[in-house]
């Protein structure tokens, strides 16, 4: 038995309980509530990953500003890919792509140090590159 105050429950008053409020009106009350809860944690749920996906990306978010006007120029064949991302119309994904396929090459040359973009148009073999992009982001480059 559950005290508390003026009000007890015992086991066998709930039961009591549950079989007075049983019927068709209480299931269908019954299942009411409990999709509208589920409703709810499922709108609570999208809710915070809208919200942690937002934050998230605004720690990790880089910086496209224009390099213009920093007066430095990125050679890509030591270049971090953050840096490179900084470039106009490259972002984070076609930076990382610029940096994996000189990896990629310098790994299959079998030396690690080795140039593997010589003159602007080198970048052309990198996916997702053309002579649009290359044009545009070639004021920004400096080769060896």
């Amino acid at each position: 038995m559950i005290v508390a105050g003026r009000f007890s429950l015992s086991v066998s008053s709930f039961s009591r309980y549950l079989v007075i409020m049983s019927g068709p009106s209480t299931r269908r009350a019954a299942h009411i509530l409990c999709y509208g809860l589920l409703a709810i944690i499922l709108l609570y749920t999208l809710e915070q990953r809208v919200r942690r996906t937002y934050i998230v990306g605004e720690f990790f978010r880089v910086d496209t500003a224009d390099v213009r006007f920093t007066g430095y120029r990125l050679d890509p064949n030591v270049a971090h890919w953050s840096d490179l991302a900084c470039l106009p119309g490259i972002g984070p994904t076609l930076a990382k792509r610029i940096v994996e396929f000189r990896d990629q090459r310098r790994a299959s040359a079998g030396d690690m140090a080795a140039t593997t973009y010589y003159i602007p148009e080198d970048l052309l073999a990198v996916p997702r590159i053309g002579p649009k992009t290359l044009a545009r982001i070639r004021p920004y480059l400096q080769f060896p």
